[in-house]
């Protein structure tokens, strides 16, 4: 379904006609949330998501995203000043699908979020991660990310005013952020379309070619095959049949478990095991 701007967030209507703009395109490919899966008036948040990124698929579309993430208030418009906050535990796009990004918002302002995002996680898309986001309240918010077989990695997110966000502050004074994440927060787990930001098109670029390379070596060793094949045939021996190429797979974000949990309250699931997000 086509949407004009606000990409990637929740009541935009659809739009049959092309976008007058069309850098702010998008399509919502699947999402699901649960509305009051936290409330920060009961203290600390926490928020954990196991998650296979890709599904069965190894090779990632341009123009698309998964993230998993929660946020209260409204969100930013055109111009305009809303309370709102926001925890992404991960974003990831398929035109840099080894990394996984990690950002927090709070407050709109003229129509732009106050933000800050951390060093990306590098991550295996086929197997499963595990994010965790923790809002120590009054103080920070926290984010782990556990990959198999690799030492836990953590980021820190604090407000400060005027602060830096090269260096992991939000400018916005600790006075504010606590009382906008004091809101009602909603869990969402979700996949887009969208074009691929100019910012990392020279990225993107160097990560194609290395698919490129991977991927002209797969179809060497292919050739390879079936020429011993056609050996073995013509030799009138039994021969292994020479691999066929897979059409292009789904690209599938699989949740095993969502979990969020506020400081008195129970573990409360916001997606079924193995529920799944397709784009």
């Amino acid at each position: 379904m086509r949407h004009c701007g606000n990409i990637g967030k929740a009541g935009q209507p659809a739009h049959p006609a092309p976008c007058p703009k069309p850098r702010d395109t998008w399509y919502s490919t699947g999402r699901v949330e649960l509305a009051g899966a936290a409330k920060g008036d009961d203290g600390d948040i926490t928020a954990q998501a196991v998650a296979k990124l890709e599904g069965q698929s190894t090779q990632a579309r341009r123009g698309t995203r998964h993230s998993i993430w929660m946020y209260t208030g409204a969100f930013c418009q055109e111009g305009e000043s809303t309370v709102m906050g926001e925890f992404d535990l991960v974003e990831w796009y398929g035109h840099s699908r080894k990394r996984g990004f990690t950002t927090t918002h709070a407050m709109c302002e003229n129509g732009h979020y106050n933000s800050t995002a951390t060093k990306p996680f590098t991550v295996d898309p086929r197997v499963f991660n595990t994010w965790t986001a923790r809002y120590v309240a009054g103080k920070e918010v926290r984010y782990r990310f556990l990959a198999p077989g690799r030492a836990v990695e953590r980021r820190q997110h604090r407000c400060v005013e005027n602060g830096n966000p090269a260096n992991g502050q939000i400018p916005v004074s600790l006075d504010r952020c606590t009382a906008v994440f004091k809101g009602s927060w909603k869990a969402v787990v979700n996949g887009d379309v969208f074009g691929v930001p100019p910012t990392l098109r020279q990225e993107a670029a160097a990560e194609a070619a290395e698919e490129a390379a991977e991927a002209e070596e797969e179809a060497a060793e292919a050739d390879e095959e079936a020429a011993e094949a056609e050996e073995e045939a013509a030799a009138g021996r039994n021969f292994r049949q020479p691999k066929r190429k897979k059409p292009f797979p789904t690209q599938t974000l699989e949740v095993k478990s969502f979990t969020i949990k506020s400081e008195e309250a129970p573990v409360l699931p916001t997606a079924r095991p193995h529920d799944s997000v397709t784009s």
